[in-house]
């Protein structure tokens, strides 16, 4: 007996998973650290300022022309006078040293959502009696 079928069949369609995409953006977070737009940050590479934070995978992956990549950062290089613009992908380590956070971040840990265990406007105070 021979079945033949005239429309193939469609293949399920999954939604994504609430609690996998929360874990991947954590894990995305964690990776750029404090890095967003106005921040200066200083590593055995040199001092850089970022520019932009790119979190669109399609366009991270054109940029650092990575099939991976889920993120990048543009950024440009202070300590020479020439400096152009470029992307990285290189997560935040502790040999990276945060020199100036934006001006949403919290003044001690320089992360927007506060890692040194104070809440954002204990953090804010503080920033006011420093100005």
């Amino acid at each position: 007996m021979t079945v033949s079928m005239t429309q193939p069949v469609p293949a399920p369609t999954a939604e994504p998973d609430p609690m996998i995409l929360e874990a991947l953006r954590r894990v995305i977070d964690d990776q750029i650290g404090p890095r967003r737009p106005g921040v200066l940050y200083q590593n055995i590479d040199g001092a850089f300022e970022v520019l932009s934070v790119v979190r669109d995978p399609e366009g991270a992956r054109a940029l650092l022309n990575r099939r991976c990549a889920q993120w990048a950062v543009i950024v440009r290089d202070v300590l020479r006078a020439d400096g152009e613009p470029f992307a990285i992908g290189s997560v935040w380590t502790t040999q990276d040293l945060l020199i100036r956070a934006a001006d949403d971040a919290c003044v001690l840990c320089g992360y927007w959502r506060c890692r040194c265990g104070e809440s954002f406007a204990a953090g804010a105070a503080v920033k006011a009696e420093v100005r």
